[in-house]
C-alpha cells in the first residue's frame, strides 16, 4: 500500500467525521445556542477518530488516518471555543482567541499521539515518511 491509499483512508475519514458533525450540529442546535451545540458536537466528533485510533485490532496505517482526521475535529473544537471566550466583544478578537487557542491545540494532539501510539508505532511511523522523502 502505498501513501495515496492513507491519503483516501484520511479523506474519507474525514468526510464522514464532517457528515456526522453536520447531523448531531443541527440535532443539538435544536436544543441549545449554535455555539455551545458547535462545542458538543466537536467533542463528541473528536472522540471517534480517537476512539478508533487506540484499537490494537485496527493496522498501525487505518490507526494512523484515523489519528490523523482527528486534528481536523480539534480545530472545529477551537473554532466553536473562540467566540465563547469572546462573547459580544468586537469581532477582532475573534482571531487573537483562535491565535491563543492554537497553542493548547497543537499540545493536546502531542499528548494524544503519545497516548494512542507506543514507541515502536511511532518510529515505524517515523521510518515511513522518511522513506516517502528519500530520493531514490
Amino acid at each position: 500500500m502505498n501513501d495515496e491509499h492513507s491519503l483516501r483512508i484520511t479523506l474519507v475519514t474525514n468526510v464522514l467525521l464532517a457528515s456526522f458533525m453536520l447531523a448531531m450540529l443541527w440535532a443539538l442546535g435544536l436544543i441549545f445556542d449554535s455555539h455551545v451545540a458547535g462545542l458538543l458536537t466537536a467533542s463528541m466528533t473528536w472522540s471517534i477518530p480517537i476512539y478508533l485510533s487506540s484499537l490494537d485490532q485496527i493496522s498501525l496505517r487505518y490507526r494512523r488516518a484515523f489519528y490523523d482526521s482527528s486534528g481536523f475535529v480539534l480545530i472545529m473544537i477551537v473554532l466553536n471555543i473562540a467566540p465563547l471566550l469572546v462573547e459580544a466583544k468586537s469581532h477582532l478578537f475573534v482571531p487573537i482567541a483562535l491565535a491563543a487557542l492554537i497553542f493548547p491545540l497543537i499540545a493536546i494532539n502531542a499528548l494524544m499521539e503519545r497516548i494512542v501510539f507506543t514507541d515502536a508505532e511511532r518510529l515505524e511511523i517515523r521510518a515511513r515518511k522518511s522513506e516517502r522523502t528519500r530520493v531514490a
